[in-house]
């Protein structure tokens, strides 16, 4: 587990915002927790984000991929369910 820390500042939060969402999608996030800092003009959000890299998660320890077989623990109606959607033609 590895820990991110932002300032989303509350007078002009779009850039510090759009930051914080682009490291969301691009890391697998097991925690966010927030702390409104109240300081008048300078008031802000403080957000610690603790997360794994997508690639850290995504290979086991003999450089594979990890998959699930949903098969194995869905219920054969879920399954069936599961199924459908993920093979729709868009």
């Amino acid at each position: 587990m590895k820990l991110a820390f932002f300032t989303i500042p509350v007078q002009s939060p779009q850039a510090a915002s759009e930051q914080l969402n682009r490291f969301l999608e691009s890391h697998v996030i097991l925690n966010i927790e927030r702390q409104f800092i109240q300081d008048g003009q300078n008031s802000l959000w403080a957000v610690c984000v603790s997360y794994q890299n997508s690639a850290e998660v995504a290979t086991s320890v003999g450089g594979k991929a990890n998959k699930v077989d949903y098969k194995e623990i869905l219920s054969e109606e879920d399954f069936a369910i599961y199924a459908r959607l993920c093979f729709v033609q868009h």
